[in-house]
């Protein structure tokens, strides 16, 4: 089941019930369809014999006993509801990072060959991640630097279509 499904399947909505001195019980309800109504078909339908035959206080638990037998089949649907919320969120983040590749590659399409002021973040498997600080993008990069370290990089490829994004780390001349 879906995020969605069960936000849809589950039925949020206050009620009331009281118990009143002459043995009566007064409920109040937002929608015509309550929790309720498993306890009023079987007073309807004079299956409530005990319902019938005892007290109010009876039935105040009754109808407290439909509150809750619902209250845990909301909470049967909700078991999976994390599992669910992650695999949304790691969806959205794939697409934002989509997005933002797409920006990256669109932005830099017509500068092939520029060189830009990057910091090395990290070390990835087939080279280096680096972000460039103006215009701010993170991509990948192939040479030799160190995290954190200050390079040029210059622009090998940037194809919108493919969402991509390279830089080549230009070799600082040996002081």
């Amino acid at each position: 089941m879906t995020h969605g499904e069960i936000a849809n399947s589950i039925d949020i909505q206050h009620f009331s019930l009281v118990l009143l001195p002459g043995n009566r019980v007064l409920t109040f309800s937002e929608s015509p369809a309550t929790p309720f109504d498993p306890v009023v078909h079987r007073i309807k339908t004079n299956i409530g014999g005990r319902i019938r035959k005892h007290k109010a206080d009876y039935l105040t638990w009754a109808l407290i006993d439909a509150v809750v037998d619902n209250y845990l089949s909301v909470l049967d649907q909700l078991d999976d509801l994390p599992q669910i919320l992650n695999d949304a969120n790691r969806r959205a983040a794939s697409v934002d990072r989509a997005v933002i590749d797409l920006l990256e590659a669109a932005e830099l399409a017509s500068q092939i060959g520029a060189e830009f002021s990057a910091v090395v973040l990290s070390h990835a498997r087939d080279g280096l991640r680096v972000q460039v600080t103006d215009p701010p993008v993170i991509a990948d990069a192939i040479g030799e630097a160190n995290d954190g370290d200050t390079v040029r990089v210059r622009l090998s490829d940037a194809d919108p279509m493919k969402r991509l994004t390279r830089f080549k780390v230009v070799p600082q001349p040996a002081d």
